[in-house]
């Protein structure tokens, strides 16, 4: 009897699919999700009413396949790692089980032989997830059929995927189809009903032992180790009516229609079954070995009874000795398959252990070549340094033979070699006390350079606080006057006129005062240069009083001193004086220009207002694009020529 069991071969013919490839997800957002239906009532219309049972079987397929991967993937995110989860899947991952949720069913029984690898429930196991989904489906219909026997394939397999995948929910609506069948699934099933003289054994047709169907579903069925070992068991006893049903409820070969059963009521079913015990009641009564009587006419029914039942024990015995053959060759070869396998662990053993000297053997061949090239290269050095030697001795020996001789000349003007000794010996101290004059010299540069690189650090340091504090300037200037312009804005909005009006003679002011200041400026430099040169005027013409000192800063005169006009002198100077001091009295008033120090500064920078720069020289400023006072390094706004009593 062929078994069920994920290492034999299937008892269908098994359509070739993809091999399914799980993606294993990180997140639980992209775990794929095991869709929730709630099962529909035989009036329902459900999209797969009018598909046939080949089309049916491919949507249960496809919902096993979902709900297989929704599975691993939560038991991926419950820390198992892939390789583990897949073989607890295939060894106990059914999707049968108390819980209502197939997925929740195939977690939970996964979880429990994780927990415990010896259960009885993970015994054999499957080739891969495409074969269990196969075995769990045909499973499914059986046992919904066992549970159910009116119910066709077709119409079991549309109980399970309207339930999706719940047998007590499909248990439950097929008591009803029971009563009502729907007329999608009678529609169906119309095209696909065998003739009614069909026997029970006929391929495609699945018999029972029970005739009545249970009003509540049997709880056993409901054990997960039952439904394994109903799927993985081999043996004749209590499994048969499973194994029959899948290998009937499968096969599609010999052009058969196989995809459904026959409607017939229980009551047909009763009376073939009747019929059949009859008749084999009847062979059993038959004598095979009592002879009829020469005179008696041979019946050729009853010798075509005789020669199949004999051929029946020559085939059973036949049979009998084949088992027996098959369990001893099976015996052997898993003996020879243990045997292999030690010889093949013995000789793996022993390849790695080759490998290693191999590999240890090499090792030493490379440290010992390398060691060998090290020490020839020392070698080379070694002998290049002897040459290096000799050469050196034979050169020292020939500046020994040629001192000696030296000595020998030296001898005999002793007194010239004692004169050049002693300016040699104070040439030396003479050296030595300039070496450490340098010495001294070179400790003292190293301390300044010490005590720079410190200012500079501290210099760096001052200059970065004072970057930050100008960045952060810069950023209060840019608040203050997004705020402003911010406030302007609105205000301009609210006062377009006025303040148009008010910005006009804000700057019509603002040009009037700076064109006030410039001339009060030009005005002060005159009139100091006025002062300072009736200075001269008068301490040349012998005036004797007392000048007394302006309390106002310079630049600024004094109000009173500056209205107080100029007292004529009764004494004109002579001419010999007028002409000697006339160029001191110009070269005094000439204001030189700090860049070139040759022509007059007639340019006044602002709002520094220092006149510091000629024409040549700010021109060229501005060419350059230079923006600060060579003073005091202000950012120049605007350049204005002077043409005063001094220019040129």
């Amino acid at each position: 009897m062929p078994s069920i069991g994920g290492n034999d071969e299937s008892p269908r013919r098994i359509r070739p699919t993809p091999p399914l490839m799980l993606d294993w997800p990180t997140s639980s957002s992209s775990r794929p999700t095991f869709p929730q239906t709630s099962p529909l009532r035989p009036t329902d219309a459900a999209p797969w009413g009018r598909a046939t049972a080949d089309e049916l079987e491919d949507r249960l397929l496809r919902r096993l396949e979902e709900a297989y991967a929704a599975a691993l993937a939560r038991l991926a995110d419950l820390g198992y790692c892939e390789e583990a989860a897949l073989h607890a899947v295939l060894r106990a991952g059914h999707c049968y089980g108390k819980l209502g949720d197939p997925v929740a069913n195939i977690v939970a029984n996964a979880r429990v032989f994780l927990s415990d690898p010896d259960h009885a429930g993970g015994a054999g196991g499957f080739a891969d997830l495409r074969r269990l989904e196969e075995y769990s489906l045909a499973g499914l219909v059986c046992l919904l059929q066992s549970s159910r026997p009116t119910l066709s394939r077709a119409e079991a397999m549309w109980c399970l995927l309207s339930c999706d995948l719940r047998l007590d929910q499909a248990i439950s609506m097929g008591a009803n189809l029971n009563e009502k069948p729907t007329p999608a699934i009678a529609s169906a099933e119309s095209d696909e009903l065998p003739p009614p003289s069909a026997a029970p054994g006929q391929r495609g047709y699945c018999h029972y032992h029970t005739t009545t169907a249970s009003a509540t579903p049997d709880t056993t069925l409901f054990d997960p180790d039952n439904f394994m070992r109903l799927a993985m068991r081999q043996g004749p006893g209590s499994v048969s009516g499973v194994i029959s049903c899948i290998k009937t409820t499968w096969s599609r070969s010999n052009g058969i229609a196989s995809d459904a059963q026959t409607n017939q009521p229980v009551t047909m079913k009763l009376s073939t079954e009747e019929i059949i015990d009859s008749i084999v009641k009847e062979l059993k009564l038959l004598d095979i070995d009592k002879k009829d009587a020469p005179d008696v006419k041979p019946d050729p029914k009853n010798e075509m009874v005789h020669d199949l039942i004999k051929q029946t024990r020559e085939m059973e015995a036949q049979l009998k000795e084949r088992k027996e053959w098959a369990q001893q060759k099976a015996i052997q070869a898993a003996r020879k398959l243990g045997t292999d396998l030690t010889e093949l662990r013995v000789l793996r053993m022993q390849h790695d252990e080759n490998q290693r000297r191999k590999k240890d053997k090499q090792e030493m061949e490379d440290e010992t070549m390398k060691r060998l090239t090290q020490l020839e290269n020392e070698l080379k050095k070694k002998s290049g340094q002897l040459d290096r030697s000799n050469a050196t001795v034979q050169k020292l020996e020939m500046e020994n033979a040629e001192i000696r001789a030296e000595m020998e000349a030296a001898k005999l003007s002793a007194s010239e070699s004692e004169r050049q000794c002693q300016k040699l010996v104070k040439k030396e101290k003479k050296d030595s006390k300039r070496l450490e004059m340098w010495d001294r010299q070179k400790a003292k540069l190293q301390e300044d350079i010490a005590e720079c690189k410190t200012k500079i650090t501290q210099v760096d340091r001052e200059l970065a606080e004072i970057n930050k504090a100008i960045r952060n300037m810069e950023m209060k200037i840019k608040e203050d006057t997004k705020a402003k312009e911010e406030n302007l804005a609105l205000a301009e909005q609210e006062h377009a006129k006025r303040e148009s009006a008010k910005a006009n003679a804000e700057r019509r002011l603002e040009e009037i005062r700076h064109k006030t200041e410039v001339e009060s400026r030009c005005f002060k430099d005159d009139i100091k240069r006025l002062e300072d040169e009736l200075a001269r005027l008068q301490k040349s013409m012998g005036v004797n009083h007392p000048t007394v000192p302006s309390t106002h800063p310079p630049g600024v005169p004094d109000r009173n001193t500056a209205r107080v006009p100029k007292q004529p002198t009764n004494q004109r100077p002579s001419p010999v004086s007028n002409k000697s001091q006339a160029p001191t009295q110009k070269t005094s008033r000439r204001r030189d220009c700090v860049v070139c120090k040759r022509e007059e500064a007639c340019v006044i920078l602002l709002q520094c207002a220092h006149q510091v720069l000629c024409v040549g020289c700010n021109k060229r400023h501005e060419e350059k694009g230079i923006a600060r006072c060579p003073c005091c390094n202000a950012k120049v706004e605007e350049r204005i020529r002077v043409f005063g009593a001094s220019s040129n």
